[in-house]
């Protein structure tokens, strides 16, 4: 058995269409998934506002009840 390029090659039919260049891939739902990063981009922000205000609001409780604590132990 022989390993020479040429004799790998021999039954291999010759390639064109391209013209030797890398062939660019095709995404038919290309769009339907920009759309759905979209959506998840939105989803993504939402989520982080309401996290964001909800820490806000715990640290704001927390002042308030040291405060309090603050106050209380005073008198």
């Amino acid at each position: 058995m022989s390993s020479k390029l040429e004799d790998l090659l021999a039954g291999v039919p010759a390639q064109n269409g391209n013209n030797g260049e890398v062939p660019s891939p095709t995404f038919p739902d290309l769009k339907a998934s920009a759309s759905r990063q979209t959506q998840l981009d939105k989803t993504t922000a939402i989520v982080k506002q309401v996290l964001d205000d909800e820490q806000v609001a715990r640290a704001e409780e927390r002042r308030r009840l040291k405060e309090a604590r603050e106050n209380r132990d005073k008198g």
